[in-house]
């Protein structure tokens, strides 16, 4: 599934465009050696959180929306128990097997890139999910937009997530997996994170703007956003967000001005 397509007429901007799926796809080709047509993708969408930003993990209630940038992690499944990694952003490749027993990471300054992958691998096994298969896979984000505040760690946690579930056969639904991916942060990280951004990201609709309350993990509803449409081009969000960001005005005004693209999770 694709969100709306764009064209003409300052609509809504198609996101992920068929030209970025076909680069993840080619690269894990290159990686892999594999057909093109067994390659997946998984698509995760940044978000915003308008209202209520830093306190889901205190169990407040608050407020996101999904927008048209995020991350592709493209992959086939391994021949055994494999996991072969590498990034559109960061230098390395990243192997290890998934019945490799994950220990947690003891101190914040060690993480950094792979931690994501392992901790996926982490949570589905402390979870009771049977892991016998592994990926080889190629994982991109948006340049300049790493720790953005637009919850770009929990996007590339929730890609693995999907990813490992989708070649070990697993089921699991999108609540199931917001309480993964904040195992992953609170368990194998060490984070406080809530769980805003992972819910934004699984549970958000296009033209919706979700209410969540986080003491009792629920969604309170959704409400259709009215949008100025047309009023910024999507190329210009990232220099929008930087410059209210740098200006320390609230994302209130951000998510008034902005097209908004409700993007959910999918894999292709």
């Amino acid at each position: 599934m694709v969100a709306p397509g764009g064209g003409a007429g300052g609509g809504p901007s198609r996101w992920p465009a068929a030209e970025e799926l076909d680069i993840v796809r080619k690269k894990v080709v290159d990686i892999s050696g594999r057909d093109e047509q067994e390659v997946r993708v998984a698509a995760c969408p940044y978000r915003i959180c308008p209202l209520g930003a830093h306190i889901d993990h205190q169990g407040g209630v608050v407020t996101a929306m999904t927008i048209n940038y995020g991350v592709l992690l493209g992959f086939v499944p391994s021949n055994g128990s494999e996991v072969l990694l590498q990034s559109g952003q960061f230098e390395g490749v990243i192997r290890f097997r998934v019945d490799d027993l994950q220990k947690p990471i003891d101190k914040p300054e060690n993480i950094n890139w792979e931690s994501y992958a392992r901790g996926a691998v982490y949570a589905l096994q402390n979870s009771g999910y049977d892991l016998r298969k592994g990926i080889i896979g190629y994982i991109s984000g948006v340049k300049g937009l790493d720790s953005s505040g637009l919850s770009s760690s929990a996007a590339v946690g929730i890609a693995y997530l999907l990813a490992l579930e989708h070649v070990n056969d697993l089921v699991i639904s999108p609540v199931d997996n917001i309480q993964l991916d904040k195992y992953i942060e609170n368990k194998y990280l060490g984070l406080k994170n809530g769980i805003l951004d992972p819910s934004a990201i699984l549970l958000s609709r296009y033209g919706y703007l979700t209410f969540m309350d986080c003491k009792d993990c629920n969604i309170i509803c959704q409400r259709r956003v009215g949008i100025i449409c047309g009023f910024l081009s999507a190329k210009r969000l990232p220099v929008l967000f930087c410059m209210l960001q740098a200006a320390k005005i609230h994302q209130i005004y951000f998510a008034m001005l902005i097209q908004l693209y409700m993007r959910p999770r999918s894999v292709y």
